[in-house]
């Protein structure tokens, strides 16, 4: 009885939890998947029971998805139903091998083998966290070495929700040199301006025609 209680206490496989998304958003759809790790049963195990809970003021359930190995196939079947508890909803999940091999051939021992997948879509588009959580109360495994049942420990996953995103502009070198080029010209750029300005204006008064080359020749032509 002791020793039952002790193994009961460290648990024969725990989760683990994994997800590409860590920040959602209003309309996105994601999943969680849940892996049975850490396997103490020297064969292996066969199926997962699992409950799991969610915020469906937040979230709205989509499906399940098996996860399993190669070779399993399609020799497995996978089901969940959910129902309202309180504030929250709660889904069941059962799934094992059901094939036609030798069950120790078939059993799972090794980490991120066998486990679940659930999918949600967000529906909020409150700020905050959401939360998927598989309780360790009900999360059970089928050992192959005598189909005992094996207790496991639970796992909780979250989100973000609809965090904002702050952008930083910077101005490009081209916007840069736009508004360089449109600086007001500073008092000796004036100066040097207005000097050029005099000089062509005495370049123009020393300006002489063609004509009056002409007369001035004719001029003292004549009074030779």
């Amino acid at each position: 009885s002791v020793c039952s209680i002790c193994f009961a206490d460290s648990f024969a496989f725990v989760l683990s939890a994994t997800s590409d998304a860590s920040s959602v958003s209003k309309n996105d759809t994601f999943s969680v998947s849940f892996y049975a790790n850490s396997i103490a049963d020297s064969k292996g195990i066969l199926s997962i029971t699992a409950t799991a809970k969610y915020d469906p003021s937040q979230l709205r359930y989509k499906g399940l998805r098996g996860l399993v190995p190669e070779d399993w196939g399609d020799e497995f079947f996978a089901e969940a139903f959910e129902v309202v508890e309180g504030n929250e909803k709660v889904i069941t999940i059962n799934m094992a091998y059901d094939g036609n091999k030798d069950l120790g051939e078939a059993a799972v021992s090794e980490d991120n083998q066998l486990g679940f997948e659930l999918a949600f879509d967000v529906i909020t588009a409150a700020t905050g966290t959401a939360t998927v959580s598989v309780l360790t109360e009900g999360l059970d495994a089928t050992s192959a070495s005598d189909l005992s049942v094996l207790k496991g420990l639970g796992k909780s996953y979250s989100v973000s929700l609809n965090e904002v995103q702050t952008v930083v502009s910077e101005v490009s070198k081209e916007e840069q040199s736009s508004l360089d080029i449109t600086e007001e010209p500073t008092s000796e750029e004036e100066n040097v301006s207005g000097v050029a300005s005099d000089d062509n204006s005495e370049n123009e008064s020393e300006d002489f025609s063609d004509e009056s080359v002409e007369e001035s020749v004719e001029s003292a032509e004549e009074s030779k």
